[in-house]
């Protein structure tokens, strides 16, 4: 399902839908590490949207940052959604493989709709600059059955560690 091819929990902006994670490393100019920041790999953005892809190292998206699916019809609904995830590997966690997990769950972890499980290694560039962090692009587009409405989650994890987590909403609208 992967067309190419994580820090800490934090509520996404509810006018946007997009996450900028809490935690995620801070950069100078030239997007290299400073000291008293996270080290490792880090989620530099977790996206909803209706369709998404990588190309060329850039993430296409279309209709993102929503944070909820208006199902006009009786439920269960069949929506695809699209996940744009860009995780930021430091310098010296490049060629090393690395394990993302995306899982969309409903209402606080009680039931897994999803779960995508990718491995990544991201090597170092010629030219790259020494200590320069890369981001490694990644877009899914899941076809999902949503039999209720109520609260879902995105939940990213990295390397077994959790480190991101976003709300979205299904809601019965009537016709």
């Amino acid at each position: 399902m992967l067309i190419d091819g994580s820090s800490y929990s934090r509520e996404p902006s509810p006018a946007v839908g997009v996450l900028p994670c809490a935690g995620a490393t801070a950069y100078d100019g030239d997007h290299r590490y400073r000291e008293g920041t996270r080290d490792g790999v880090n989620i530099d953005y977790l996206i909803l949207a209706d369709w998404a892809e990588v190309i060329n190292g850039k993430i296409y998206v279309q209709g993102g940052g929503w944070t909820a699916i208006n199902a006009h019809e009786p439920l269960p609904v069949s929506r695809t959604i699209a996940i744009a995830v860009s995780p930021r590997v430091e310098w010296h966690e490049t060629n090393v493989p690395h394990e993302l997990a995306i899982r969309i769950l409903r209402e606080e972890g009680q039931a897994e709709l999803a779960r995508i499980d990718a491995r990544f290694e991201v090597g170092r560039s010629a030219g790259l600059p020494m200590g320069a962090s890369q981001p490694h692009p990644i877009a899914v587009n899941l076809p999902l059955k949503f039999e209720h409405a109520g609260e879902y989650e995105v939940r990213a994890s990295i390397d077994g560690e959790e480190v991101t987590t976003l709300a979205f909403r299904v809601d019965q609208k009537a016709s």
